[in-house]
């Protein structure tokens, strides 16, 4: 096996650290968009901190570790968005040191480099660096990978400490999100099999992980919320959508360059070669779980798992749901590519290429975020510049709204309470063939017109 100095690791951590930073940069000076909004008044409007601590969306998971996250950074920097970012990308910095440690633990430390440097050139998951709505994402695949790791080193030294901060960890992750939830099974049944391991290790490691999943699930139980709103929009359920999803996420992991694709104009052919790509994807995982190493078969099983709870999603799937499985992908990746391309050399130029093609990307998508954040800013300065003081009845009507997501009307809602300081605002769409309704606002030429149902021209 590979093993590596220590001062090699300090360097190794470094070289790491600046290549996510490098890739990921353009995230830090964008402003809030959509989903952000609405945790910012949650969290300005708060009626308590416990509350707002404890409470989870109706029919959802208990999210303590994302809303812990919302609350500090709220305390910390308030409204500026850009402090914002740069936690982000250093807890994404912190996912990238974590996937290099347990890859070079399970295997050894040229394949914990490669995946490592290939999960930062993998841009699956933008969303959920550019977007810090989407941080719980980046937060939970933290602490799954922090929490197994502590579990791994306990399994090889009996380290008391590493198996309580890793059980720790694994907590903290059952109470950030759901998805936690899912790979605690992959965990626990991996360390009850890791057969070179002592017996009592594995049985105190596999009782630690249940005291854990029990303490989750009695909270959890304790402050149900009632069913969610996704399962009774419909927005969530079980069907034959879930397995063009699964190609569609796959594929999207195989082959992540939106960006690129959308300068190109390739985006139709980017979007069919991903569902190749995702079968393909997936009768290579199947064929893994099936006559694959132990190490291969728990990577395998992480990315699976991880990715499950999102498919019955009846919508389009995002970016940010594959931050975690990109992640697991990409030691899946590394060990093909070792075992593929014998020379370091070759290696190394090709996963500098697809760096480069990285950076290229990320940038590219930026584009696309920036565009979105702007375009919120925008309206919310349009109205409260036409409107500056809310109105009187405290509901605000507009028409010809830009489309910018499935309900845009509730995050402009919180958009505008959070510019009014003013938590009881409700925002209501107006279809267009409605606009001549007195009191509408109209979306015109990048502005918001009050008072008037003049249609966009030129001026």
């Amino acid at each position: 096996m590979v093993t590596m100095e220590p001062n090699h690791k300090m360097l190794a951590a470094v070289a790491l650290l600046a290549l996510a930073f490098t890739i990921t940069l353009p995230a830090i000076d964008n402003g809030f968009s959509l989903d952000d909004y609405n945790w910012l008044a949650r969290v300005s409007f708060r009626s308590s901190t416990v509350a707002f601590l404890l409470t989870p969306e109706p029919g959802q998971f208990v999210n303590f570790g994302a809303r812990g996250m919302w609350l500090a950074a709220f305390t910390g920097f308030g409204l500026e968005p850009m402090p914002y970012h740069a936690l982000l990308l250093l807890l994404h910095g912190a996912v990238v040191l974590l996937l290099w440690r347990m890859a070079s633990e399970t295997f050894d430390a040229d394949v914990g480099l490669l995946a490592a440097a290939l999960f930062c050139a993998q841009t699956a998951g933008a969303e959920a660096i550019f977007w810090f709505a989407a941080s719980p994402h980046v937060l939970v695949s933290a602490l799954v990978l922090a929490g197994t790791f502590g579990i791994v080193r306990y399994l090889a030294t009996d380290s008391a400490k590493a198996l309580t901060g890793g059980l720790i960890a694994v907590g903290a992750a059952l109470l950030t999100k759901g998805t936690a939830f899912a790979v605690l099974p992959v965990a626990a049944g991996w360390t009850a099999i890791c057969g070179s391991e002592p017996r009592r290790r594995r049985a105190t490691a596999v009782f630690g992980l249940g005291l854990a999943a029990v303490a989750a699930i009695a909270l959890n139980l304790a402050v149900w919320g009632g069913e969610s709103y996704l399962v009774e929009r419909g927005l969530y359920r079980f069907g034959v959508h879930m397995f063009s999803n699964t190609a569609t996420s796959v594929g999207m992991v195989v082959l992540p360059w939106t960006g690129i694709a959308a300068e190109l104009d390739l985006s139709d052919a980017l979007a069919s070669a991903r569902v190749a790509a995702g079968v393909a994807g997936l009768v290579a995982g199947v064929a893994i779980l099936i006559v694959g190493s132990g190490r291969l078969r728990w990577w395998t099983a992480l990315a699976a798992f991880s990715l499950a709870p999102t498919l019955p999603f009846a919508m389009n799937p995002t970016s940010r749901y594959v931050y975690l499985p990109s992640a697991a992908a990409s030691v899946l990746a590394a060990v093909v590519f070792r075992r593929a391309i014998r020379r370091r050399g070759l290696r190394l130029a090709m996963v500098a290429a697809l760096c480069l093609a990285a950076l290229i990307d990320m940038r590219l998508r930026d584009n696309h975020f920036e565009y979105r954040e702007r375009l919120m800013r925008d309206m919310v300065a349009g109205i409260t510049t036409a409107l500056p003081a809310p109105p009187a009845d405290g509901v605000v009507q507009m028409a010809g709204l830009p489309r910018l997501g499935l309900d845009p009307g509730i995050h402009l809602e919180a958009a505008l309470q959070i510019a009014w300081r003013d938590p009881s605002i409700r925002f209501e769409l107006v279809p267009d063939d409605q606009a001549d309704r007195p009191g509408i606002l109209r979306w015109r030429d990048g502005r918001i017109i009050a008072g008037t149902t003049e249609s966009p021209s030129a001026d």
